[in-house]
């Protein structure tokens, strides 16, 4: 993850007879074992800090709240190689495979028929936020991108739901598909639920 003005200029240090650029500075999961409450207000430091004086910082996490919170663009990497780098917004909503679409947060990966901008799932037809590639893959949807209503197109049961701060997380399942929604009020597990899916992101199937 990487934050701060790319036109800011980098600090310089002199070595034996040559001038070198120092390293920008970096952090390496400083944060983790921190109390919640101390560790919300040290990431507003370093936002705070990093933006008052235009550094470029390096730092390394695993958590997805750290990444939103701090960098102005990020990069998933995988066996020691960038997977997909850009705005965490954009890499959240637009992942180019399910190693980074899992890596950001909680979705479901439901495989599909990718023709244009629709794909055809078990679920139904899923219109998708951008064209992907032709062919089979996998579709990318968010709990927070499932929207029960009466009114929705699609149908299924509700399997369990899990207590979250702020909201329920609700597994919901039907033939050959299973995906999760966030509920104000906790569902009733069995109870047939109505749903339409507000964004749908395509991306290639997993390897072998």
């Amino acid at each position: 993850m990487r934050s701060g003005a790319g036109a800011s200029p980098r600090p310089w240090r002199r070595s034996g007879s040559s001038a070198t650029p120092a390293p920008a500075p970096r952090s390496y999961e400083q944060l983790s074992n921190l109390d919640p409450p101390l560790r919300q207000a040290l990431i507003e430091e370093i936002r705070r800090l990093q933006q008052a004086l235009g550094l470029t910082i390096l730092y390394v996490t695993h958590a997805t709240e750290e990444t939103f919170r701090l960098a102005d663009r990020a990069a998933i990497m995988r066996d020691g190689r960038i997977e997909q780098a850009g705005a965490p917004r954009e890499l959240y909503e637009r992942p180019r495979s399910a190693f980074v679409a899992s890596f950001l947060g909680p979705c479901a990966l439901l495989p599909a028929r990718v023709r244009g901008n629709r794909a055809e799932t078990a679920l139904g037809v899923l219109a998708l936020s951008d064209t992907g590639s032709e062919g089979d893959g996998l579709v990318v949807i968010r709990p927070e991108d499932v929207l029960v209503s009466e009114e929705g197109p699609f149908g299924g049961r509700i399997e369990r739901a899990v207590s979250l701060p702020s909201a329920w997380q609700a597994e919901i399942a039907g033939a050959g598909w299973r995906l999760s929604a966030l509920l104000a009020e906790e569902p009733k597990p069995g109870a047939l639920v109505r749903f339409a899916v507000r964004r749908v992101a395509a991306v290639p199937p997993l390897s072998p």
